[in-house]
């Protein structure tokens, strides 16, 4: 967990009994951002990517005498998995595997399945290689919108610190996602420096750096358990940057 998070102080400070939950999220997005929910998605999709190569061989070593009425259709079904599993893996409408894969609606289902399984296996090797890194954005992009979410549930139930403590959290977490997409992939610098640098760089507006910064107070407040450092308003600015954020370069 994030060593600079003061969480024995957020629990000795607050006493409402909102605030396990708001540490639970808080452990939530930690075990994200160590791969631990992306990882687990990424495994289900590749076993399931591996068993339909496994099973396309049912179709494509069938003999002519075994290919009955019924075996076309479980071969159409096949396809149908094969598709799905694709689009969840690779999210990105232009990408050439999708686009590949969409044109196989008509012809004879053996040739299909052959095709199919073939984009699967380099779909796979692709993946292993590191040069499908769509899911992990859409992951990060739903987890993020999901935790945002409740920070708006608590906000909207008047709990101020707790909306701030998920939020922050939520938003350094963006933030940093950016810096590694467009600038170091392996350097840390403090906030204040992520800012700029993604100014300069021209991946957020002027407008958005001020917003930042104020999203940035909220953050390192909320994190300390510094409740009376922020304000309603300024969690209500941190949770609008951020969605404005995740919606604009996560999805």
């Amino acid at each position: 967990m994030n060593s600079s998070v003061d969480i024995r102080g957020i629990a000795e400070a607050h006493r409402s009994g909102f605030l396990a939950v708001a540490l639970h999220l808080f452990a939530a997005l930690n075990m994200m951002r160590d791969g631990g929910l992306r990882g687990m998605i990424e495994k289900k999709l590749r076993d399931k990517i591996t068993q339909l190569i496994d099973r396309a061989s049912t179709y494509t070593d069938a003999q002519i005498m075994e290919r009955t009425e019924r075996w076309n259709a479980d071969g159409e079904a096949w396809i149908v998995e094969a598709k799905n599993v694709v689009e969840l893996a690779v999210p990105e409408f232009g990408n050439a595997y999708r686009m590949r894969v969409a044109t196989t609606f008509i012809g004879p289902v053996l040739e299909r399945v052959q095709l199919i399984a073939s984009l699967l296996r380099s779909i796979l090797a692709d993946i292993d290689a590191g040069l499908i890194g769509t899911l992990k954005t859409k992951v990060q992009a739903e987890t993020f919108e999901d935790l945002l979410e409740h920070a708006v549930a608590y906000r909207n139930r008047g709990g101020k610190d707790q909306a701030g403590v998920i939020a922050g959290v939520v938003f350094e977490d963006t933030m940093r996602k950016l810096y590694a997409d467009n600038i170091d992939k392996v350097a840390r610098p403090d906030l204040e420096q992520v800012i700029i640098a993604l100014t300069k760089k021209e991946a957020i507006t002027e407008e958005q750096a001020k917003q930042s910064r104020v999203a940035a107070h909220v953050r390192t407040k909320a994190t300390h358990a510094e409740w009376d450092g922020f304000t309603k308003e300024g969690v209500d600015d941190t949770i609008k940057i951020t969605k404005a954020l995740i919606e604009a370069h996560l999805k």
